[in-house]
């Protein structure tokens, strides 16, 4: 593991244990909200990636992605190599009325996840 994908991992283990980002009743309607689109902010300044801060949803974050040619669409396996390498790298899941969006975490294959149906 190099230096990056070491600060990666250290990053994105320090956020999902973060309670402020687990999903939470916010305003006392049934369900709770969840908060993807400020961890993966929280994420990416933490690396120095700061083109997400005026964005305030996951759809917002995946149009962004989707218009800017500092991003690139690459396969799940893809993905995990970068990630392995200290590469920032997204999943992205546009739905209405919220989508969803995660920081690619860099750490052997595990299982599948629910949510995306891949390798996780």
């Amino acid at each position: 593991m190099n230096e990056r994908t070491f600060v990666l991992k250290a990053i994105c283990d320090k956020v999902v244990a973060d309670p402020a980002y687990k999903a939470h009743d916010i305003d006392g309607k049934p369900g709770d909200e969840t908060f993807c689109n400020l961890a993966v902010k929280s994420i990416c300044r933490a690396v120095g990636y700061l083109e997400f801060e005026p964005l305030k949803l996951a759809n917002d974050i995946i149009a962004f992605v989707k218009a800017s040619p500092k991003w690139n669409v690459a396969s799940g396996v893809e993905a995990h190599f970068n990630a392995l390498a200290g590469e920032l790298g997204l999943a992205v899941h546009e739905e209405q009325p919220h989508g969803h969006v995660a920081v690619v975490y860099p750490a052997e294959v595990l299982g599948t996840s629910g949510k995306w149906k891949s390798p996780m």
